[in-house]
């Protein structure tokens, strides 16, 4: 009789991480044959202004009374929410740019809108360019309202739970031209 042959156990080994090859070529957004090299953060200051009109509306109200939801924190934080979205626009869309530079020919201004107790708070907000890596941001108004009057070629910065997006009045309708 054959004696019975001890059980063997398997050696079970983690998988160890494949060996990443610094000078191999891979595919990426432009090439399929492209070798990473370097990355780099770049910083941004951005200066918040408050024009005149917009304190006035915070402080004294206009002919309906004080405003509600226009406290100047609030809308601190509401354009650093907006900032993100406005660059990522800015660099998506042709045509689309919402800082005014030398020479200021014309106005740029950008209408930042967002759910605040059940109604939409909009602030309309003026960008710069001051020097290299230098915004001001300026607050012209903001106000609590449903129907609020946006001016012919303004674009709107919808900011929803979850997506920004991005749309231009232009002949009395609101056209939505990108959603991230």
């Amino acid at each position: 009789m054959e004696k019975r042959r001890r059980k063997r156990f398997r050696i079970v080994r983690e998988r160890l991480p494949p060996i990443e090859d610094r000078l191999a070529y891979y595919g990426n957004s432009s090439s399929f044959k492209a070798r990473h090299d370097s990355v780099f953060d770049e910083t941004i200051s951005i200066e918040i202004w408050f024009d005149k009109h917009y304190l006035d509306r915070h402080q004294h109200g206009d002919e309906n009374g004080v405003r509600d939801g226009i406290d100047p924190d609030y809308i601190r934080q509401l354009i650093r929410e907006a900032t993100k979205p406005l660059f990522i626009f800015s660099s998506r869309i042709k045509g689309f740019s919402f800082v005014n530079g030398p020479p200021f020919w014309e106005t740029i201004r950008a209408v930042i809108r967002k759910e605040f107790n059940g109604s939409k708070l909009n602030v309309v907000l003026q960008c710069c360019f001051k020097k290299a890596g230098c915004l001001e941001a300026t607050v012209i108004t903001a106000m609590v309202v449903d129907d609020f009057k946006l001016a012919n070629g303004q674009y709107i910065v919808d900011l929803e739970e979850g997506e920004m997006v991005l749309s231009k009045f232009e002949n009395g309708r609101l056209n939505e031209i990108c959603k991230i």
